[in-house]
């Protein structure tokens, strides 16, 4: 009897440092901060990288660049920093970016808290969720459409007609134009496996 009450505290015990361990892994300030340091370094990248290519070439090579290199350097910049870096929107123009249920759960925030003037680019969704098995990190940040966007994302009468016709050509199902300076363009979603 005496053995049982000893096992069955040690098992109360295993279970609470096991939980108190698993809990001291999700630190989300910390979190936060490593996500937010991921998202502005891989948007001022490849920012960096449109906005070279729009001098050299204008819209029309920042299309080619989108389609031809974007989507090597972000997954590029995924592997190397051990994370999934993703831009999505309901509004993609690339079928790759496609929001899955916790992109779709940020967009319809964002969307709603644009819709309230209350989104900011400091706003931001953190959550620890499982995934095949594995405890994962989700961090979801909004995309807002600036300036230079417009060449390509714009209304019909700002995109210039070769543009239009390379963006037809390079994306046949493509449901990204029409936003305005301010638009909420979709969100840079952010995942990482815990060890």
């Amino acid at each position: 009897m005496r053995y049982l009450k000893l096992f069955s505290i040690l098992i109360i015990l295993s279970v609470l440092i096991v939980s108190c361990k698993q809990e001291e892994k999700f630190d989300e300030k910390a979190y936060s901060a490593e996500f937010n340091g991921y998202s502005t370094e891989y948007l001022a990248g490849l920012k960096g990288i449109l906005i070279k290519n729009m001098k050299e070439g204008g819209p029309l090579k920042a299309v080619k660049v989108c389609s031809d290199t974007a989507q090597a350097l972000t997954n590029l910049y995924s592997d190397v920093m051990g994370i999934t870096v993703k831009r999505v929107s309901y509004q993609n123009r690339n079928v790759n970016d496609t929001p899955d249920e916790f992109e779709k759960e940020a967009i319809n925030k964002f969307a709603e808290l644009h819709s309230q003037n209350k989104l900011t680019a400091e706003t931001e969704i953190l959550k620890k969720v499982k995934m095949n098995e594995k405890e994962v990190v989700r961090f979801a940040k909004p995309i807002f459409i600036e300036a230079p966007c417009l060449n390509c994302h714009g209304d019909a009468n700002i995109i210039s007609p070769a543009v239009a016709e390379l963006i037809k050509e390079k994306y046949p199902n493509d449901k990204a134009t029409g936003y305005k300076i301010g638009d909420l363009r979709g969100v840079i979603s952010i995942s990482k496996v815990l060890e």
